[in-house]
């Protein structure tokens, strides 16, 4: 799953970085440097003038292909998430009703052909892209839902923020590898540059489906590379409500309840921050600091760098922390959440008062700061839906990301209104404005966060009492395995309650 949300990733934020070597730059006039050699510069002789002329340099050998204005590329990189919104509730019921692995397979392998056929469309037709770009977004929108489906049938409650945060390190590692490499591609690559970009990130997202289809099980059941002992602890410490594909979803209980909807805002404001980071900081350090294509790959992968291995701390911290009772689920929960939120907002503040490109890599360092502050939502709310409802985690993590993928769509937007004169002191809106989300977020969830295990996703009574009688008989003839290998003491109270031991 850590390798699929890289995939996922890399086909999402390709055209971010692709698009800035795809468009033509705007002409320049002639002026000479201290060397006398001609550079293309607009006027002036300081430092920032000076970065902007070897910026000019480096990159008058790009062809850039097409004459898009800022407003066309907004639209573009919006694109994927008018199709990434349609599937988030579709995925989530098809996950938990038929299995997450072929739905998330399947798809991705659409997904992997479409990037590949990418730089055909585009050439042919800017209306292809958009279709295209959609149709990406639509086959990558399973991915998340499916992954809580699959989580809520392999995760153990006292393993799920550390296996969802591992699940959830693809989605940096996809990002470091594709910002990383991108502009390499676009100054040594095949077809123009830019192209390659989509052909390789293609042809790894068709590897990874194939891999996947063919390796994997929806329940540890069906899995025959584990142990009959390992599949037991599974199976007895989430209950055999998570064991089990739907037959219904409790639509009216799910809709009603404060802890969903506290979830739901949380990760709206959560996403808003996160989505106007992966697909615009690539732009933010081209027209504010003037980095060239590949210092601003490079420099931008940073960023993912740093969520990587805070998002591997930050679960195993999470466990340790419950798992030693230092503080209840709630309490890690909704503190988590705060950090992760009010850091970022604190970050992105201060990238906001950096002006000049003498300090623009203190910029750099401060967005990597708020990407490390970010991933302190996967012990937070991104873990959440696994403690409401694990049964029902795909299907509630479509509900909460269709609200979720709203920014997406929005913030390319909101922010080209925001910077129409690609200003430094423009984006600093764009900073304050995500700040402002953010505190928002974090004072919806500590006020209306839940942790509990709820109601409607117990089942009803008389299913519970005869699954809670199974479990109870599984248990019996599995305790002195269980004592034996893992050295788990002998138990003194059976809780069926939720139906596990």
């Amino acid at each position: 799953m850590c390798l699929g949300t890289a995939v996922v990733y890399a086909v999402r934020i390709n055209l971010s970085v692709a698009i800035l070597c795809m468009v033509r730059k705007a002409p320049a006039v002639t002026i000479t440097n201290d060397n006398n050699t001609d550079w293309e510069h607009p006027k002036g002789d300081t430092y920032c003038d000076r970065i902007l002329a070897y910026k000019d340099a480096t990159e008058k050998q790009f062809k850039g292909e097409f004459d898009w204005d800022k407003g066309t590329i907004a639209q573009l990189l919006a694109m994927f998430f008018y199709g990434y919104l349609l599937t988030q509730l579709l995925s989530g019921w098809l996950a938990s009703r038929f299995g997450g692995t072929k739905v998330w397979g399947w798809n991705m392998f659409i997904s992997g052909l479409c990037t590949v056929l990418t730089p055909l469309l585009a050439r042919s037709h800017i209306s292809l892209l958009y279709f295209v770009r959609v149709v990406i977004g639509f086959c990558s929108g399973v991915a998340l839902p499916c992954v809580y489906s699959i989580l809520g049938h392999w995760a153990p409650p006292s393993e799920s923020s550390k296996l969802t945060s591992l699940s959830f390190a693809g989605l940096a590692v996809g990002s470091i590898a594709t910002l990383s490499t991108s502009g390499l591609l676009c100054h040594y690559g095949f077809d123009n540059g830019w192209g390659s970009i989509f052909y390789i990130s293609g042809l790894v997202t068709l590897l990874w489906s194939g891999l996947w289809l063919t390796m994997t099980t929806d329940l540890p059941s069906e899995n025959y590379r584990i142990t009959t002992l390992e599949r037991v602890y599974i199976e007895t410490s989430i209950g055999r409500g998570g064991m089990k594909k739907l037959d219904r979803v409790p639509w009216k209980d799910i809709l009603t309840s404060r802890a969903v909807w506290a979830l739901t805002i949380s990760h709206f404001c959560n996403n808003y921050i996160y989505y106007t980071m992966i697909t615009l900081v690539p732009t933010y350090l081209d027209e504010s600091f003037n980095f060239n294509i590949q210092e601003n790959g490079m420099l931008s992968s940073l960023l993912y760098l740093f969520e990587f291995f805070t998002s591997l701390c930050v679960g195993y911290a999470a466990d340790n922390i419950t798992h030693n009772k230092i503080l209840t689920l709630l309490m890690v929960r909704k503190l988590f959440q705060l950090v992760s939120l009010i850091g970022t907002a604190f970050g992105l503040l201060l990238v906001a008062q950096i002006t000049t490109c003498e300090n623009r890599y203190w910029a750099v360092f401060l967005l990597c700061l708020s990407s490390g502050f970010m991933t302190f939502n996967r012990a937070g709310i991104l873990v959440n839906h696994l403690d409401l409802a694990p049964g029902y985690a795909g299907i509630l993590f479509g509900l909460t990301n269709t609200f979720g993928t709203v920014p997406g769509m929005i913030a390319p937007v909101i922010a080209g209104y925001l910077t129409p004169n690609k200003t430094t002191e423009e984006w600093r809106n764009v900073f304050y404005l995500c700040a402002l989300d953010a505190v928002a977020g974090a004072l919806v969830f500590t006020f209306f966060g839940e942790v509990e295990l709820q109601p409607w996703a117990m089942g009803p009574e008389k299913k519970a009492k005869k699954n809670a009688q199974q479990d109870t008989e599984l248990s019996t003839t599995t305790t002195s395995q269980l004592q034996e290998v893992m050295d788990i003491p002998p138990p003194t109270k059976l809780s069926s309650e939720d139906g596990s031991v």
